[in-house]
């Protein structure tokens, strides 16, 4: 099982899934070029990728105004070894 991965590891993984070029964590996901789907798929690649489940509904907490940073916060705590 691979460790959580840090929050740069996870943008640069996000920018390739949503394909931009450049995601601010600190910028509310309203503002990002990204949408639900890629936060939703970068969550199970997230989970394929290091063997941890991630509980999706810590997602239903998300707000147009949370930031991407916010959103790293709560998958990592709803994180579990599977």
């Amino acid at each position: 099982m691979a460790d959580l991965p840090t929050l740069d590891e996870v943008v640069e993984r996000l920018k390739e899934l949503a394909e931009v070029d450049d995601i601010d964590p600190a910028k509310p996901i309203s503002e990002l070029e990204i949408d639900s789907m890629d936060i939703l798929e970068w969550t199970y690649v997230l989970e394929e990728e290091t063997g941890y489940k991630i509980d999706e509904s810590a997602l239903d907490e998300l707000k147009p105004e949370s930031t991407l940073a916010e959103v790293y916060e709560l998958l990592i705590a709803a994180a579990s070894k599977a």
